[in-house]
Parts: structure tokens; C-alpha cells; sequence
């Protein structure tokens, strides 16, 4: 992902587009879990989740780089386990 460029407002929009279908494809499952388990009900469920997302869409203008919810460029560390 190359995460959003602040040059152009067309390459913004595309990047910020492709940003809210990484966010979809990541977190979906898990957000439908949650509200699955919060309501007991897959159509509630269904409509929490899309409601969410929604949410999400229409707020993405406001996200700004370096926003500390934006995914990190970087590859995390591998952490060694102690031996038992």
C-alpha cells in the first residue's frame, strides 16, 4: 500500500479509496464478530458491520498521515519466545 499522497486531490482520493478496501478486507470479519457477539443476531450483526464501514467511508477525508490508526509502512520486529 502506498499510503496517501498529498500532492494531487485525484491521486488522494484513489489512495484513500484503496486505504478503505485494505481496512474492509483486513478488519470485516472481525468487526462482524464483535457485533455478532454484541447483539446475538446476523442480521443485526450484518447491519452494525455495514453501518460501521459506512462510517468509516464517510469520515476517511479526515484521516491524516502519521495518524497514529494509520497502518505503519515498516515491518514489525520478530520477538524471540523464551525457551520453557
Amino acid at each position: 500500500m502506498s499510503g496517501i499522497r498529498q500532492t494531487e486531490k485525484g491521486a488522494d482520493r484513489i489512495d484513500k479509496e484503496e486505504y478503505f478496501g485494505y481496512l474492509l478486507d483486513t478488519y470485516e470479519r472481525l468487526v462482524y464478530s464483535i457485533c455478532l457477539k454484541m447483539t446475538g443476531n446476523q442480521f443485526d450483526a450484518e447491519d452494525l458491520t455495514q453501518e460501521t464501514f459506512l462510517s468509516i467511508y464517510k469520515n476517511l477525508a479526515t484521516f491524516q498521515r502519521g495518524d497514529k490508526y494509520m497502518p505503519k509502512e515498516e515491518e514489525p520486529e520478530e520477538t524471540e519466545l523464551p525457551e520453557p
